[in-house]
Formats: C-alpha cells, sequence, structure tokens
C-alpha cells in the first residue's frame, strides 16, 4: 500500500523539476485510487453509467441564478454591444412587461445530452483524481507504443473529411434528384415505389452512408407521401428508410465511426472488414424487404396499390430552379411552416420540391469523383496500414481530398455570388420589405448573424454541407475513450470480460454470436449512442480469456456480430441509439411529422428483431463456411493484436 505522503523522487541532485514532482504526484494518486481504494472503483463505474443514461435520455438541468445578477451581466454586455439594446417589452427586475410580478431567481437550462454528459463525466472524474491528464491524451490521440495503434483523433477526422464530401454531394442537390428519378420509375404503383425507394435507400447508404440518406431522404418521403392523396401516413416509407440506411451502412468501414473503430481495435483490413460483411447484410435487406411489405404495413392506406399524386402546374414545371440553400430562396418559408402547413402555396411549393428538384450538375459530378477517389485511396491505404503494421493515420489521405472538395464549392460560390445574392436580397425584400430598417445599432451579436447570413449568400453549397456536418460527435466520441480507458484502469473492463468468457465457454459458437449481437443492440440503446456501445464491447472482446481454447470462426463471428449489432441497432428502441435517429426525428418534426418514443420502439420491435435474427444466422453460416477451427492465435498474442496491445 503506497504511504499516505508524497515524496518527490530522488535523483542524486540538489533539486527537482516541477514536471518531475507533478508526474510523480500524479503516479501516486493514480495508484492509490486505482489499487486501494474501492470507493473510487465505484465512482468510475457509477459515473459511467450515470452519464450513458442520461445521453440515452437526454433533459435540461434547472440553474437558478438571482434575477439582480442577472440583470447585472445583461447590462454589461449591452453595455459593450455584445447584445442588443433592451425592447420595451423586456422584462426587467419587477415585472415580465404584462405586469406580472417575477420571480427573484432566473431558471437556465442546461442541456444534459450525448455532448455535455460524458464530456461533465469526465470533467468530473479529473476533479476527483480518479484520471489524469495522460489518460485524457490517451482517449484522444491513442497509445502511439503499439504498432497499429487505435487513434480516436484518426477515427474522428477520418469520419469527419468524409461526411463533408457527402454533405457537399447532397447540398447539391443530388440526393434529391434520383429520389426524383426514382418516383418517375415507379409511377403509380405504389409496390413498386416501395421497392425502388428501398433499393435506392439501400445503394445509396451503403456508399455514403446513413447520413445522406437521413438528410435528403427523410424530408424526400415527407414530400412525397403529403403530396399523395392516398397515402394517409407516411410510417411504412420512413420506417423502413430508417430501417435499410442503417443497414447498409454495415457493409464499409468508412460508412459508419463505429465501423472505423472496429477495423482500428482489431487490426481489419477494409477489404477483409467489407468481404465478411456484405453477405448478411444483402441477406438481411433481402429478407426485410417482403417482411415490412406484406406484415409489418400491410395496409393499403400505408401503402396502396396505386398512388394518386397530385399533378405540378405547367407554370411550375416551367419556372426557373434555384439552390434551395440560399437564404430565403423558397419564399422564407421554412422558418413559417407552422402557420402555412395547410396553405395551398405551402402544398404547390412541397410539390414542386418533390416534382422539380434542383441539382447542380457540375457540383454532384465533382463529389461522387472526389468520394470514389477518397473511397479508393482509404482502401488502399487502410489495407496497407493493417496488413503491414504503418503507423502512419488514414485522415492524412482523406483530409486533402475533403479539402479539395471544400475548396471547389468556395470558388465555386465565390465565382457566382453576384447572382446567389441577387436571389437572396430579391427574396428578403418580398418576405419582409421593412425587416432591416428598426434593428438599431450593430452589435457582437447582429454582427454575428449578418456574418452567417452573407456566408450562406455567398457560398451557399460550402455553409450547407458544413451545417450539417455531425460535429456533436467529436466530443462525445473523445469522451467515451476516456471513460471506457477508466474502466479498463479500474479493472471494471477485466470484470465484464470474465463475465463474457464464462457465457461463451457455456454457449460456444452459437451464444457468443448470438449473445454479443444482443448485447449491441441493448448498448446502443442504453450507452448513450452505437459509438459508446462500440468502444465498450470492443475492449471486452479484447479482454476475452476464456477457458478453453478460442477457436477463429467464433472470436470473427463475434468480432463481426458486434457490428451488425451496432449498425442495426440504430433503428431499435431509442432515437439516441445512434446520432442518425436523433437527425432523422428532428427533420420529420420540421415536417410536422411527430414520431414519440413509444411508436419509435413499437415499429421496430419486430423490425430489429427479425434484421439481427437474419443477419447473425447468415453471418454463423459465413463463418463454419470461411473460418478454419483453429484455435485464434492473436488473443494469446497481445503484441500481435493492436487492440490487446493499446488496452
Amino acid at each position: 500500500m503506497p504511504s499516505t505522503q508524497f515524496h518527490p523522487p530522488r535523483n542524486g541532485t540538489s533539486s527537482v523539476t516541477a514536471s518531475s514532482i507533478a508526474t510523480a504526484k500524479n503516479a501516486f494518486w493514480k495508484e492509490y485510487y486505482q489499487a486501494k481504494n474501492p470507493f473510487y472503483n465505484n465512482i468510475v463505474f457509477a459515473v459511467f453509467i450515470l452519464a450513458n443514461i442520461i445521453a440515452a435520455v437526454p433533459f435540461r438541468f434547472p440553474i437558478l441564478i438571482p434575477r439582480k445578477l442577472s440583470n447585472a451581466f445583461l447590462i454589461v454586455l449591452r453595455a459593450l454591444r455584445v447584445m442588443p439594446p433592451k425592447r420595451d417589452d423586456d422584462d426587467d427586475n419587477n415585472g415580465n412587461g404584462n405586469g406580472n410580478v417575477e420571480s427573484s431567481w432566473v431558471r437556465l437550462n442546461l442541456p444534459m445530452n450525448i455532448v455535455t454528459a460524458p464530456l461533465g463525466a469526465n470533467i468530473l472524474l479529473l476533479a476527483v483524481r480518479a484520471i489524469d491528464k495522460q489518460d485524457v491524451l490517451l482517449g484522444i490521440f491513442g497509445d502511439m507504443h503499439v504498432s497499429v495503434p487505435i487513434r480516436p483523433f484518426d477515427i474522428v477526422a477520418l469520419f469527419i473529411s468524409l461526411a463533408y464530401i457527402t454533405m457537399s454531394i447532397d447540398a447539391s442537390g443530388l440526393t434529391r434528384y434520383l429520389a426524383f428519378k426514382v418516383l418517375q420509375w415507379g409511377g403509380k404503383a405504389g409496390h413498386r415505389l416501395f421497392f425502388l425507394l428501398y433499393a435506392f435507400f439501400f445503394v445509396l447508404g451503403g456508399i455514403f452512408g446513413n447520413n445522406i440518406v437521413i438528410l435528403s431522404g427523410t424530408s424526400f418521403l415527407a414530400y412525397m407521401t403529403r403530396v399523395s392523396s392516398n397515402i394517409v401516413h407516411p410510417r411504412a416509407w420512413i420506417y423502413a428508410q430508417f430501417a435499410v440506411a442503417n443497414i447498409a451502412s454495415a457493409i464499409f468501414v468508412t460508412s459508419s465511426p463505429a465501423n472505423l473503430i472496429l477495423a482500428a481495435a482489431f487490426g481489419i483490413k477494409f477489404i477483409d472488414y467489407t468481404a465478411n460483411m456484405v453477405v448478411p447484410v444483402i441477406a438481411t435487406a433481402t429478407v426485410l424487404f417482403p417482411f415490412l411489405l406484406y406484415i409489418i404495413f400491410a395496409d393499403e392506406s400505408l401503402i396502396p396499390r396505386s398512388i394518386e399524386m397530385h399533378e405540378l402546374p405547367d407554370e411550375a414545371r416551367a419556372r426557373r430552379l434555384v439552390n434551395p440553400n440560399i437564404p430565403h430562396a423558397r419564399d422564407h418559408v421554412d422558418e413559417h411552416e407552422h402557420e402555412l402547413a395547410n396553405d395551398e402555396h405551402d402544398r404547390l411549393r412541397r410539390l414542386e420540391e418533390t416534382m422539380n428538384p434542383f441539382v447542380d450538375k457540375g457540383g454532384a459530378v465533382f463529389g461522387v469523383v472526389t468520394m470514389v477517389a477518397a473511397l479508393s485511396a482509404i482502401l488502399a491505404f487502410g489495407n496497407l496500414t493493417y496488413a503491414h503494421g504503418v503507423s502512419n493515420p488514414v485522415s492524412l489521405v482523406t483530409l486533402p481530398i475533403a479539402f479539395t472538395m471544400f475548396s471547389r464549392d468556395l470558388v465555386f460560390g465565390w465565382y457566382h455570388r453576384k447572382e446567389t445574392r441577387q436571389i437572396a436580397q430579391r427574396a428578403r425584400q418580398d418576405a419582409a420589405p421593412t425587416s432591416r430598417l428598426d434593428r438599431g445599432p450593430a452589435t457582437l451579436v447582429s454582427l454575428a448573424k449578418d456574418a452567417f447570413v452573407w456566408l450562406q449568400e455567398t457560398f451557399p453549397t460550402a455553409t450547407a454541407a458544413v451545417v450539417n456536418l455531425p460535429f456533436a460527435l467529436v466530443p462525445y466520441s473523445f469522451s467515451m475513450f476516456i471513460l471506457v480507458d477508466a474502466l479498463r484502469n479500474y479493472k471494471w473492463l477485466a470484470l465484464f470480460s470474465s463475465a463474457w468468457s464464462k457465457w461463451s465457454d457455456m454457449t460456444g459458437i452459437v451464444g457468443s454470436m448470438g449473445g454479443m449481437g444482443f448485447l449491441s443492440v441493448v448498448l446502443c440503446n442504453c450507452a448513450g449512442t452505437n459509438i459508446g456501445a462500440t468502444i465498450l464491447l470492443g475492449k471486452v472482446i479484447a479482454f476475452w480469456d476464456p477457458a478453453q481454447p478460442l477457436h477463429d470462426r467464433t472470436f470473427w463471428g463475434t468480432v463481426y456480430s458486434l457490428a451488425l449489432g451496432v449498425n442495426y441497432g440504430a433503428f431499435s428502441t431509442a432515437f439516441s441509439a445512434s446520432q442518425a435517429g436523433l437527425l432523422w426525428r428532428d427533420i420529420l418534426a420540421q415536417k410536422h411529422i411527430r414520431v414519440g418514443r413509444l411508436d419509435f420502439a413499437r415499429e421496430n420491435l419486430p423490425i430489429i428483431s427479425t434484421a439481427m435474427f437474419v443477419g447473425v444466422t447468415v453471418l454463423l453460416g459465413q463463418m463454419y463456411l470461411t473460418k478454419d477451427n483453429l484455435v485464434e492465435a492473436t488473443l494469446m498474442e497481445p503484441q500481435e493484436q493492436p487492440a490487446l496491445a493499446a488496452l
């Protein structure tokens, strides 16, 4: 047991440096907390559980501030011209402008969600010295002392760079245009159109990931079902789209950050990952389609045999198409959709967006070529990295390619800036001709708003792509890596892995694959998102220490079952099971389609059950056909296994 007194290191010199003292202190307290104080073991576990519960069920935490202090702070901000001057209808110390007496406290609501909850958990653990600066750095940059380290920073940079290319393609209008073409091919035959859209979203999600399907596909379906006169509710179309988009994202490593984490953790070559996942995924999508069409949504009011679509007037077809990314380009309706939901003008606009979509052909072609180049480079570079132990991060390839796409969007926007600014100015004047007359003096807030509008008007495609990037995944991913690493330091991962090893010994390959598939889906809903589930269960597998020899097909079957579960788990019982689920819900809410939590779980339970059963069953058969029944040596030699070496 370490002494309760800290003694600075002695190296034979008369003085020690501040850094050496700090390092020794951190080592002392870390040893004390981890090995000799079970209270801190429980603290780390409790904080981890609490952070994941909050991430799964977000809420707003009220903070009460004295009104006098709040008003004094606002006065200072107004004096510094950070905020606009106080209006006559603003509340003051004694009232709210309506004659009602206000409380002496001001309530501020702190959002507790997938960003703030894990981040706050790490701050708390740092405050009580359960983790230190070195743990934080390892959670962000990874351990550089292993041959092929898991680099969280590289994984996040790789995904964000690919996401920008995807969002730029989406902002060009290509997705909406292709969906419109599918709508034309489907014609009025409801079942044929349902199949074509299902296949289209599957192909699109497999190549570009689920984000592009969620962003444009959800809006398209909301409009399409609304302009149809005999589709009573869009439930069948939107749930099928959400499910197939997440199923397809399991095929390629680059389609999901969860896939990137798994490939890095177990040293899987990108082409090997796809080779093992493509058959179970295609089988799942194939079996799921008739299940959705003839069992789950077998209702003529949901998927009619013949769809009756409203016709777009000739004058609307002849109208010049305008880039919807330009502010106010669509008559300023997006900010007031709740007032125009039943208006004839709004119905016509929805019909026009569905039947006559805008597409920037040059941007779309450039984006597709850029994405193909990025995926080809990733495939070659990723195989080199994991096959030969090269430690260069894969994001070194994707970041320059994404920057090329970003530069093209900036140059194109600047070249056409006069045209886009004129469109925005005319639309703004038509919407609110006197809106800029009573703005008052400029403030920091107003300047920031004006700067953002200027960016939208000058670089509409680049701005739309950047705004839609999943930046929330950045702090969440780093925080989860740090939290799971804390569980490892305090021996919790060893405990979890011991329980998993006992289960595997009792049930064999069937229990291992089925159990991992079940656990991964459950933890997607309980561990924040599927990223949290991937990080946690990936390290549990890395600690796997069975009593009997672990065979090749059992080990890799379990790993790929985890890959199926963390992708399919997005369409299970909670929106927060994935970032895509939260985005899907928000887009539907903007289109006046409300999906409750219970409705989401009720509709998805039979879908996820069928998908996981088919996927794991096909994967099990594939493991028997493609993997030898030999002892998995990589787990016995940690220096050759990146996941174990990093742990």
